[in-house]
């Protein structure tokens, strides 16, 4: 209301020949005429508020400030909040320095007043219609439950045009998949159609919008050359407006309007359009959030339902096909697979799999094996990928990784190549469940299966004693020479579970359900012992190792090596016994004196070692590890490594242990 009376300020002026201004209730806000003091008029208006709390809708008020004394200010009530102040008015109290005003002319001032709340009222119900499509239009769109899609709908931009008397056209621009803009939606005259129309960022009034993601709105543009982009489809506008929708700060669409007939867009229609898509623009955001909600919800759902039908289950084969089912029903895919790798009731990894062949299978088996078995890839860095099958479809691989191990690998086909990020985030979801249930099981199995072979090693003494007796001083030896050989702990465990089991047939073994690789190692090791070859070649190298473990616990020697792979684990290991025997006699002979007692020199003439090389041999030679010989000689552990590389092949020998084996044994004789 108040800028509806703003203009009529100068003229109520003029006739009364007195500033007049325009305040609330609190002074807060003001409209003045020229020549008007407002922090004077605040200050009047205050105390006149104060002191008169009750008075006509037009009075005359004579205010404590008033200077000179006795001079009048007229207020007019314009709404509950509003005042309209006119003077001072001096009247024949005042001073006679001053004008002064008759009775007769205060009562026309007065009057003249009095007629403008007629005008208000007449221009309120003006408007009134107005402000009600306007109001009911904003209402009419924050109940839609979907107003991304309304905002694409014709009528919309219909009924904004017919509901504002400054409008003659309207739309809305969409982003495109080419970092543009295309208008989807547009209202006009029968002339004009906007429908198709792209533009890129910064290009004409509707481009800037979309950089600068503000409400804009332009008036008398009908020469302004970024105008030119519109008129190849006749629109030729005076004015527009430009409001960007943002949700998540991305533009996701560019509602503009305008005037073919006006060269300005009203001060009330741009306010009422900037709050109707405030409020469209927060529905929206609430719109995004309820969606990601719901998303969370059914996310949890699913995973409380996969976990509760899994928890249950003790075999890898149901579980395994569980998730398969679950993420072929959500991805809508045509083949998926779940890839277990060794647990302890698995001989090797395993892939189960629905939607693909035998042949297939076996194929991806080798791709998995490849890269996450037999490669490099640490299970730190490991995440969800995309990868393309050796039959060339694209898939989704999900690792199953749970305390820095690889469990196994979940796959998804991908039904194109652009597929939903919110579900993509489901079976990533999915796969962690997985990999928490499968490495539980395993645990379990694990746990169970050593206490299984713990009781059947006991019952071992009862019917075989010898056998009982032996088992127990190769374990010993078996601790020993694995960790010469830098075995794993895993590949421990499965030696001494085998050497614990050995007096046990096959048939019996696999009936009890023991831990396929362990059964193997024993029919390799047993195979050895009657003079044949391993027939199965995944374990054999233990059963060799076993073997060599057997006769050494019996002869305090190794035997005669008959493969290969025999005589690369006996050269190791009689290294180490060589170095182990050397480093007892040594230390009985003179324990104080054992250092001194190594001429290195011998060793520097004789393979030609330089001075640097001597002192990395003699701290190799002493046990410490290369970071502490670095930091003694004041050189980088590289360096240190390449010294060592260096005596190595001047010395012929494959590591620290042949080095130092090698060094005592040239010392002594000489």
């Amino acid at each position: 209301m108040k800028r509806l009376i703003e203009p009529l300020l100068p003229v109520y002026q003029s006739v009364l020949k007195v500033p007049v201004v325009i305040l609330d209730q609190q002074a807060n806000d003001f409209y003045k005429s020229a020549e008007t003091n407002p922090t004077y008029y605040t200050e009047t208006l205050r105390n006149v508020v104060d002191e008169y709390t009750s008075f006509q809708s037009v009075a005359m008020i004579e205010s404590p400030f008033s200077f000179p004394i006795g001079t009048k200010y007229l207020i007019v009530s314009l709404s509950e909040n509003d005042y309209l102040l006119a003077g001072p008015f001096v009247t024949s109290e005042c001073d006679k320095n001053f004008p002064k005003l008759s009775d007769q002319e205060v009562e026309s001032a007065r009057q003249r007043l009095s007629s403008l709340q007629k005008i208000l009222q007449q221009l309120n119900s003006e408007k009134k219609q107005v402000m009600y499509d306007i109001l009911s239009l904003a209402h009419e769109l924050t109940n839609v439950e979907q107003q991304s899609d309304i905002l694409d709908r014709t009528w919309f931009y219909e009924r904004m045009v017919s509901d504002f008397s400054d409008l003659d056209f309207a739309g809305i621009a969409r982003p495109t998949m080419e970092d543009s803009f295309e208008v989807t939606s547009f209202f006009g005259s029968e002339n004009v159609s906007l429908e198709g129309y792209k533009f890129s960022f910064g290009q004409g009034f509707l481009g800037q919008a979309s950089i600068s993601k503000n409400y804009k709105v332009w008036n008398q543009v009908e020469h302004d050359l970024r105008n030119g982009y519109l008129h190849p489809y006749g629109l030729r506008p005076k004015a527009l407006f430009c409001y960007p929708l943002l949700n998540d700060n991305q533009c996701v669409g560019l509602v503009f309007g305008g005037t073919t007939l006006f060269h300005e867009i009203s001060l009330e229609t741009s306010f009422v359009i900037r709050h109707t898509f405030e409020m469209i623009e927060q529905n929206l955001t609430i719109e995004a959030l309820n969606t990601k909600l719901y998303n969370v919800n059914t996310r949890l759902q699913v995973l409380k339902e996969i976990f509760s039908i899994i928890s249950n289950m003790k075999d890898l084969r149901q579980i395994a096909y569980v998730l398969i089912d679950m993420t072929m029903v959500l991805v809508k895919s045509k083949f998926s697979s779940v890839f277990v790798h060794q647990q302890a009731n698995l001989a090797a990894p395993q892939l189960y799999a629905r939607g693909i062949s035998q042949d297939l299978i076996e194929q991806y088996t080798q791709s998995i094996k490849a890269r996450y078995v037999n490669g490099t890839v640490n299970p730190k860095n490991m995440a969800a990928q995309k990868w393309q099958t050796p039959w060339n479809e694209f898939v989704y691989e999900f690792p199953l990784v749970r305390n820095e191990r690889f469990i196994g690998l979940l796959t998804i086909h991908l039904p194109d190549e652009q597929t939903d990020q919110q579900v993509i985030d489901l079976v990533a979801s999915i796969s962690q469940v997985g990999a928490v249930t499968i490495d539980l099981i395993g645990q379990e199995q694990k746990n169970a299966g050593q206490d299984q072979v713990a009781n059947f090693f006991t019952a071992v003494e009862a019917f075989k004693p010898e056998h009982y007796h032996h088992s127990q001083k190769m374990l010993i030896h078996i601790q020993d020479f694995a960790s010469v050989l830098d075995f794993s702990y895993e590949d421990i465990t499965l030696c001494k579970e085998a050497c614990m089991l050995s007096a046990y047939s096959e048939s019996f073994l696999l009936k009890q359900q023991i831990d396929p690789r362990v059964v193997d190692i024993i029919v390799s090791y047993n195979q050895l012992n009657n003079g044949k070859q391993p027939i199965k070649k995944s374990r054999s190298p233990l059963g060799h190792f076993l073997y060599i473990v057997d006769y050494f616990a019996e002869h305090q020697a190794f035997p005669e090596t008959k493969t290969d792979i025999q005589q690369e684990l006996v050269l190791r290991l009689s290294t180490f016994t060589f170095r182990q025997t050397l480093e007892s006699d040594v230390a009985n002979a003179a324990p104080v004196q054992q250092k001194e007692q190594l001429d290195l020199g011998i060793i520097k003439n004789q393979f030609n070692l330089s001075k640097r090389e001597l002192e990395v041999l003699e701290h190799v030679i002493a046990g410490i590890h290369n970071s502490e010989i670095a930091a003694t000689l004041f050189i980088s552990e590289h360096t240190v490594k390449n010294h060592i590389t260096s005596i190595f092949r001047k010395l012929q020998v494959r590591d620290r242990s042949e080095a130092i084996a090698k060094s005592y044994r040239l010392c002594l004789e000489q």
